[in-house]
């Protein structure tokens, strides 16, 4: 159980099946642009394995070094890139493999992408996160895009003007990148530091507007 929001608690009857001796890599089609992989495979071993073949995996989430592929697809995990690339069943070419019971099974497949432009590899981080801007803010977006760094200078500049956009700050190395990512994967945290606060969220893209304001 890696989560840290409370959402996977098994209840006294429950059992809790672990499939940690379910894992490893099967096959990395690059004509089909597939990966297959057993239910226990850990994100991040998918994520390096796929890029090592010059793909993207595009689930990504802060627990990416211990949640397993069967959690993702039986929560339908959202995660970091959820906007660009929907949510974890929306990844798949071929059907998932699962029990009548709803086991996943030893093998699962997901669509992977060519990147436009390879994003820092993201690693578990460490706590306390330094602040990314010195005057205090109500509300923060964190985007990461694939776009020419020229043309995403341009965007932010125009928000700025037309007053959508206070402050900003463009990453400009792996390092900084990382470092803005450790602020948002902190979140996971809040349930075990703040109980019992979640602010761990989300809401679909046309009530973000209405619960900002």
């Amino acid at each position: 159980m890696t989560g840290l929001a409370g959402g996977a608690v098994p209840r006294a009857t429950d059992i809790a099946l672990s499939l940690d001796r379910l894992r490893g890599i099967e096959e990395i089609d690059t004509a089909a642009a597939t990966v297959t992989v057993r239910a226990g495979t850990t994100l991040q071993e998918i994520q390096q394995a796929v890029a090592d073949a010059g793909y993207l995996f595009p689930l990504d989430l802060g627990a990416r070094g211990s949640c397993q592929i069967g959690g993702n697809i039986a929560t339908n995990a959202g995660g970091n890139a959820v906007i660009r690339y929907g949510m974890t069943r929306d990844l798949r070419r071929h059907p998932w493999g699962d029990y009548p019971c709803g086991v996943e099974d030893g093998t699962s497949a997901g669509a992977v992408h060519h990147p436009a432009l390879r994003p820092a590899r993201l690693r578990q981080r460490g706590r306390n996160p330094v602040a990314p801007m010195p005057d205090h803010h109500p509300l923060y977006v964190l985007l990461e895009s694939s776009a020419a760094s020229d043309v995403l200078e341009q965007t932010l500049e125009a928000a700025i003007e037309a007053g959508e956009v206070v402050d900003a700050i463009l990453a400009t190395s792996q390092t900084q990148a990382r470092s803005l990512w450790k602020i948002r994967e902190a979140t996971g945290e809040f349930p075990v530091r703040l109980a019992p606060l979640n602010f761990d969220i989300s809401l679909p893209i046309g009530q973000i507007g209405d619960f900002a304001d």
